[in-house]
């Protein structure tokens, strides 16, 4: 499928056709997407459900969504954590932090900290 920003929607033309998306619904799709792949717990799933959270987590960014993107840096994290890639995963648990502090959200920050 192909993916052309327009403002903040995203066309998105897949096989067969063409499908207009709203950007937000999107990174929701794949945000939830990765959130059940990794519940499979394999080294495949947790690669792909990666894979899925970096799509989310670009779409977040395009849009601005800081918490959004803090969110979804932290599942990344518990994903390379469980793969025991620690050095990915603090990476992502950093940066996660930054922005809640960024958006002055403290509970996300305690939730940043606690996977630190």
């Amino acid at each position: 499928a192909g993916i052309v920003q327009a403002g903040s929607n995203l066309k998105v033309a897949p096989q067969g056709g063409s499908l207009q998306l709203n950007a937000r619904s999107e990174a929701q799709k794949a945000y939830d997407e990765g959130k059940k792949l990794y519940e499979l717990k394999t080294v495949e799933s947790l690669q792909k459900a990666i894979k899925k959270w970096e799509e989310a987590l670009k779409i977040y960014q395009n849009i601005s969504d800081k918490g959004k993107q803090a969110l979804t840096m932290i599942e990344i994290g518990r994903a390379y954590n469980y793969l025991q890639v620690n050095d990915k995963a603090l990476e992502y648990y950093q940066r996660a932090l930054a922005l809640y502090r960024k958006v002055s959200d403290k509970t996300g920050e305690a939730a940043a900290f606690n996977h630190i």
